[in-house]
């Protein structure tokens, strides 16, 4: 074999054979660890219950007091019909009405659910307060000037 072709195939072996110690060192250092007791964590009970009220947030669809709002445009729509049924002077009168009435309604509630699904989509506002002397934390702002601190 020449001497030209030698030197790239040992230079080729060598790093074969760095690599295969490499690996052997790691095989018997991964052997050592799996021997060793893993360390137990106890997760807190508040960290627990923090987690759950966040998911239970991100689950909601709706504005808050929304369920308040639809209660409020039925009950109108209800007391309207009625009445519109003692004031109509003929039946075409009172289907106009409450047809008239039907889409109110439905276009109310489509313009909740359209401002409801933005709501959802928009992230918190995150800020940064000064806990007196203590370091700066990290809070969600909550609207109206209001922060909320994590405990």
């Amino acid at each position: 074999m020449p001497i030209p072709l030698i030197i790239p195939a040992a230079a080729m072996a060598a790093s074969s054979l760095y690599k295969m110690g490499t690996g052997i060192s790691q095989g018997i250092k991964a052997r050592k660890l799996a021997k060793t007791p893993r360390p137990t964590f106890q997760i807190p009970q508040a960290q627990i219950n923090s987690l759950a009220n966040a998911r239970m947030m991100a689950a909601q669809n709706k504005l808050p007091g929304q369920g308040l709002m639809e209660q409020d445009m039925d009950r109108s729509m209800s007391n309207a019909i009625q009445e519109a049924s003692r004031t109509a002077t003929s039946g075409a009168q009172l289907t106009q009405a409450a047809t008239s009435m039907g889409l109110g309604r439905m276009e109310a509630a489509r313009k909740l659910g359209v401002e409801a699904a933005a709501n959802k989509q928009q992230p918190p506002h995150l800020v940064f307060w000064r806990g007196g002397s203590r370091t700066v934390r990290l809070g969600l702002d909550v609207g109206e000037g209001r922060v909320w601190k994590p405990t």
